[in-house]
């Protein structure tokens, strides 16, 4: 959640070229340049807090509880498989709205500035992850799977219907409530996989699913 925030604030950054442009009166591209090496620095800087780790944050394994396994057994891995199997095509299914796209099409057909679409994605991303809250208080009523289900097929009509949507206004409610819905699978997926899985296979189970969505 902490993530989706940092991102929306992010997307926010997309207008720095734009205010470096007409207050220092740069050039378009040598002030996109510069977002680059901002982009750059902030690269290394995160390096540089990822060198600083040490061992001392790692959970301290308690004599009452399994060690941790790195496998899984036979049951665990046939359930595995398949979850995993059917979230890698949803993730290259949804590999075909990312936000370059989406981005170029808000520009095309409506003819929008950056500064505004970056104020719709921001929005769009904070709106996500307040999602994740509700998804939680939904799976407390209706259970995991069917939180995955009745929120992933409306968000994908949201989709649909954005590409063919008459006019700005009714884009941005479209793309504002597929935002909403998109990422609700994601913490209940979680959820769902950590309690098919023994308790000791429930770091590698969680791994092998999120690689299968890179």
């Amino acid at each position: 959640m902490a993530g989706t925030f940092a991102m929306g604030a992010g997307i926010l950054i997309v207008n720095l070229p734009i205010i470096i442009q007409n207050e220092l009166e740069f050039d378009q591209i040598y002030a996109i340049k510069l977002l680059f090496l901002f982009y750059s620095l902030l690269g290394i800087l995160v390096i540089g807090i990822y060198l600083k780790l040490s061992s001392s944050i790692e959970i301290k394994k308690e004599k009452t509880l399994k060690p941790i396994s790195k496998t899984l057994n036979p049951k665990s891995k046939k359930i595995v498989t398949k979850l995993s199997g059917l979230f890698a095509i949803d993730s290259f299914v949804g590999g075909f709205a990312i936000q370059s796209i989406v981005s170029f099409w808000f520009f095309s057909k409506f003819d929008i500035d950056l500064s505004t679409i970056s104020y719709i994605f921001s929005i769009g991303s904070v709106l996500t992850a307040f999602s994740y809250l509700i998804a939680a208080m939904i799976a407390d009523k209706i259970e995991l799977i069917n939180t995955m289900v009745f929120t992933h097929i409306p968000s994908n009509i949201l989709l649909i219907l954005f590409a063919f949507a008459p006019n700005l206004e009714i884009a941005i409610v479209f793309y504002m409530v597929r935002m909403t819905l998109s990422q609700m699978d994601v913490p209940t997926r979680q959820s769902y996989i950590v309690t098919v899985v023994e308790e000791n296979e429930r770091t590698a189970s969680v791994g092998i699913t999120n690689l299968s969505r890179i």
